[in-house]
C-alpha cells in the first residue's frame, strides 16, 4: 500500500479498479483489509481504501486529542485532495459512517453520495452500545491484552452483555486480541466518547442520494440508528442485510449488490 504524509503521519491507503470512484472508511478497531474483504473489487467503479489513523498500517499514532470525526474527516479530505479527487461517493461501516457524514457535512463538494453501513452513533457522545469500548480501552492501557481480557470478564457489564447477547459479548472480548491492542488503546478510550454531528439539525444539510444499510440483531449497531438515519437525512433509504455474525456470506453478498446498484443508478446520472 501506498503511504501519504500528513500531519506527520504515514496514512497506509490503496486504490483498486477503475472508473467512478467510491471512498470507503473501516470500522472501530479494523482496517482497510476489512473493507476489501466486504466489498471485493468491481468492475463498474474504483475503490479507494485507507487506514485511519491508529488503524491499520498508518503510522504512527499521532497525537491523543485528535482522535475525533471531525479530525479523521480532515484526514480524508487530505488524502483525497492529495489523490486529485474532485468529487466521489463516500461511505463506511460503523465509524466510517460517522467518518462519511462528517466528511460530507464539512466538505460538500467533495461528496456526491453517501453510503452508511451500521452506523453505530446517532446525534449524542458515548452511545449505550459502545460504552464497554471505553472500559475495554482502560483496561488495555492498565493491564494489556491478557490481564485485561481477564478483568473485563470479571465484570457485571460483561455479565450483563453475556445475558442479552452472547456475540456481542464475544466481539468486546475480540478487542484484547487485536493487533496492537493496547499500544492503541487511545482509540477505544475516546471514539465513543466523540459523535459525528453535534445535533440532528446539521442533517439536513446533506443533499445528496444516500443509502444506510442496517441489520437486526446487531447489539453495537442498532437496527433502529440505521431507521433514524435514513429518516433524518433528506434523500436518504433504508436498506436491511443479514446480521454479519449470523451469516456472513448473506451480509457479505448483500451489501456488495446494494452499494453496485446504487453506484450504478448514480453515475447514470
Amino acid at each position: 500500500m501506498p503511504v501519504f504524509p500528513h500531519d506527520n503521519i504515514d496514512f497506509h491507503f490503496e486504490q483498486r479498479g477503475a472508473g467512478p470512484v467510491l471512498v470507503f472508511t473501516h470500522g472501530l478497531s479494523g482496517d482497510s483489509a476489512d473493507v476489501r474483504d466486504l466489498l471485493g473489487d468491481s468492475k463498474d467503479y474504483s475503490l479507494l481504501l485507507w487506514d485511519v489513523r491508529g488503524h491499520g498500517r498508518t503510522e504512527p499514532l499521532g497525537a491523543p486529542d485528535a482522535f475525533s470525526f471531525a479530525r479523521f474527516a480532515g484526514d480524508l479530505q487530505a488524502l483525497m485532495s492529495h489523490l486529485g479527487i474532485q468529487r466521489a461517493v463516500v461511505g463506511g461501516v460503523s465509524m466510517g459512517a460517522g467518518i462519511s457524514t462528517r466528511l460530507a457535512l464539512d466538505w460538500p463538494d467533495l461528496v456526491r453520495g453517501l453510503v452508511l453501513v451500521r452506523p453505530a452513533w446517532l446525534n449524542e457522545r458515548f452511545p449505550e452500545p459502545l460504552r464497554p469500548c471505553k472500559r475495554i480501552g482502560e483496561l488495555l492501557a492498565a493491564y494489556g491484552p491478557d490481564e485485561g481480557r481477564r478483568r473485563f470478564e470479571q465484570t457485571a457489564e460483561y455479565e450483563t452483555i453475556c445475558q442479552t447477547d452472547p456475540l456481542a459479548a464475544r466481539l468486546f472480548c475480540e478487542q484484547f486480541t487485536k493487533a496492537r491492542a493496547a499500544e492503541r488503546n487511545i482509540r477505544l478510550q475516546t471514539i465513543p466518547l466523540d459523535c459525528p454531528i453535534r445535533s440532528w439539525d446539521e442533517v439536513v444539510e446533506i443533499k445528496v442520494p444516500t443509502m444506510v444499510i442496517g441489520s437486526r440483531n446487531d447489539f453495537t449497531h442498532p437496527f433502529a440508528y440505521a431507521a433514524e438515519w435514513a429518516r433524518r437525512i433528506p434523500q436518504a433509504t433504508l436498506e436491511e442485510v443479514p446480521y454479519k455474525e449470523f451469516d456472513r456470506a448473506a451480509y457479505q453478498f448483500q451489501v456488495r449488490a446494494l452499494i453496485n446498484t446504487f453506484m450504478t443508478a448514480l453515475c447514470q446520472e
